[in-house]
């Protein structure tokens, strides 16, 4: 079942991305659709920008895949 957001956290970079695929694998196999990724990191990002790529329409695909990366360099 694909879930509506997930956190994958810690350094090994090998388990998270073969995660990542099986994500991809299972959207496809029940989507039958191309996936829109979007990769933003919090350095070179703002917030509003991620959130309106989440909530807009797309005309391509029925689903998309937002990376949030290095988000251990979120400061407060």
């Amino acid at each position: 079942m694909i879930k509506p957001s997930y956190l994958l956290t810690g350094p090994e970079l090998g388990e998270k991305k073969a995660y990542i695929d099986s994500i991809r694998t299972e959207i496809k196999k029940q989507y039958g659709d191309e996936i829109e990724e979007y990769t933003f990191y919090p350095y070179d990002s703002n917030m509003n920008d991620v959130i309106g790529t989440a909530e807009s329409l797309s005309m391509f695909s029925s689903f998309k895949l937002i990376f949030i990366n290095d988000t251990a360099e979120l400061k407060k």
